[in-house]
């Protein structure tokens, strides 16, 4: 096999381990079920829809932190600003998402100061 065809495994081994992961956990999951099941317990019902309102506003914003580092990265990049490359899409997004987990985390103990006060 030639030098330039590995650049190929890369993704496809990147591929093959991410459906593998997928499958292993749903395996995994039936398997702990049907064990609960012939013990007698009744397994938790698990609706991906019922999401906690947090849960929801933390992913949003990781997601547009993400976006803004992208973006950007981006301009950095295509204007040539501060020498440029690819190494600004990695800091942005780094950045970015560090600043969404602080944001989020500011939130979440604004959110617990109010539950604890009493009213």
């Amino acid at each position: 096999m030639r030098i330039e065809n590995y650049g190929l495994l890369i993704p496809l081994l990147g591929l093959i381990g991410g459906f593998s992961i997928a499958i292993l956990a749903i395996v995994t999951n039936h398997i702990r079920k049907r064990r609960m099941i012939e013990k007698g317990i009744v397994p938790p019902i698990e609706d991906p829809t019922c999401s906690s309102a947090f849960g929801l506003l933390q992913r949003g914003i990781i997601f547009l932190c993400v976006a803004l580092g992208l973006g950007l990265a981006t301009i950095f990049d295509r204007y040539n600003i501060i020498g440029g490359g690819i190494i600004f899409y990695f800091v942005g997004v780094s950045l970015f998402v560090g600043l969404g987990f602080i944001i989020t985390s500011v939130l979440k103990q604004n959110e617990d100061r109010k539950d604890r006060t009493p009213q």
